[in-house]
């Protein structure tokens, strides 16, 4: 059998995925392990969204959406949520896309943006998973490691450091996973303002917004 491509042969396997995978055999050996890698709470789905789902299947919502990007009471209800807790104001027909989860919606960022060989600049420490889907979207990361002896703060001098003519986006990720920290006012005005001096593109993961 011929190789995979060397794309996706240059992507190593998922750390987390490992760890999440040892910590549930030592689970079904009868240890007492607790798994933190793969984010998986120790609670049930709750009530009311798998009672939602089944109605929703049982109503005949089992086809295609039509916009294919999203059915149009979910775009709505989610431009309203960006108006309503960031104060960004979208066209829900427009400027709205239901991905099948964050990792797609990055992925996705990225690849309508890249070019073959751009760079993107992730501040390190940084999760695992924005290496390998730069790599895949056809990118090249950068890491900006940022000093932990000054709580890992950005500063716009120290992106500089890192932009070049192949710069094209800046990742962020706030609160941070693994560290925790929420980027401040003054941090997030130097982003925008090395964005807006090299005209990179901002990708924000804001999954853990509400934490």
């Amino acid at each position: 059998m011929k190789e995979l491509s060397q794309l996706v042969s240059s992507i190593p396997a998922s750390v987390t995925l490992a760890v999440n995978d040892k910590a549930k055999a030592l689970q079904r050996a009868g240890h007492d392990v607790i798994a933190l890698a793969g984010g998986d709470p120790d609670f049930a789905t709750p009530a009311h969204i798998v009672e939602a789902a089944f109605t929703a299947v049982h109503n005949g919502a089992t086809h295609y959406p039509a916009p294919m990007k999203g059915i149009p009471s979910l775009l709505e209800a989610i431009a309203a949520k960006t108006a309503r807790d960031n104060n960004i104001h979208v066209n829900p027909q427009t400027d709205v896309v239901v991905t099948p989860g964050g990792k797609w919606a990055l992925y996705l960022a990225l690849a309508a943006v890249l070019n073959p060989g751009d760079e993107v600049l992730m501040l390190e420490p940084v999760w695992v998973s924005y290496e390998p889907m730069i790599t895949l979207a056809g990118g090249k990361p950068v890491a900006v490691s940022l000093p932990s002896a000054d709580n890992f703060r950005v500063t716009a001098d120290l992106l500089r450091t890192k932009v070049t003519p192949k710069t094209k986006a800046i990742m962020i990720n706030s609160p941070c996973n693994p560290t925790g920290r929420v980027l401040t006012m003054e941090e997030l005005s130097a982003i925008a303002e090395v964005a807006l001096e090299s005209d990179l593109y901002v990708i924000a993961d804001e999954i853990y917004e509400k934490l």
